[in-house]
């Protein structure tokens, strides 16, 4: 029997992997006597083929480790068939993923997370255009306000030049 753990948190693990280490300095004459259990540690970083898996959990992993990417989250949903999993799988995945991923439960058990992460995908857009266009209005509010000065050194130098030509 092979104990396995699966971490389900994008980051490198970076805890100890086996009871020594755990340990750390054990002494000499004791260390025969002390079993070196190895922790068999699944992690979403240390995946580079997620097609091995012959469970959904391939795809709870996959999800996790391209998390942060969301031009991967897309490719990924378009290679993958939209990536339909079970309820289950698709509420672990909300958990674990994004917290606000919108989950539609369909009848015969599966999820489309395709589309819910789609809307993640267009939402994060939205905000960019949103921030975009607030900064177009900041910088039209900016072009505006200089033209004004523009236009009014402008008189400013035509009366100068008036007053000049007046008094010659």
């Amino acid at each position: 029997m092979i104990t396995l753990c699966i971490c389900f948190d994008k980051n490198r693990w970076d805890g100890p992997k086996s009871l020594s280490e755990m340990f750390g300095d054990i002494n000499p004459k004791l260390r025969p006597f002390v079993n070196d259990y190895k922790l068999h540690l699944i992690t979403p970083d240390e995946i580079e083929d997620f097609t091995k898996f012959s469970s959904e959990l391939g795809k709870v992993m996959e999800m996790i480790h391209y998390s942060d990417d969301k031009v991967k989250m897309r490719e990924l949903i378009r290679q993958r068939d939209r990536c339909i999993v079970e309820n289950e799988t698709a509420i672990l995945i909300k958990e674990l993923v994004n917290k606000s991923l919108p989950i539609e439960e369909k009848e015969g058990g599966k999820t489309d997370m395709g589309n819910a992460i789609d809307e993640i995908i267009q939402e994060e857009v939205d905000k960019a255009k949103e921030e975009w266009s607030k900064s177009d209005r900041d910088k039209s509010i900016l072009i505006e306000e200089q033209k004004g000065r523009i236009a009014e050194q402008a008189a400013e130098i035509k009366r100068l030049r008036e007053l000049l030509a007046s008094t010659q």
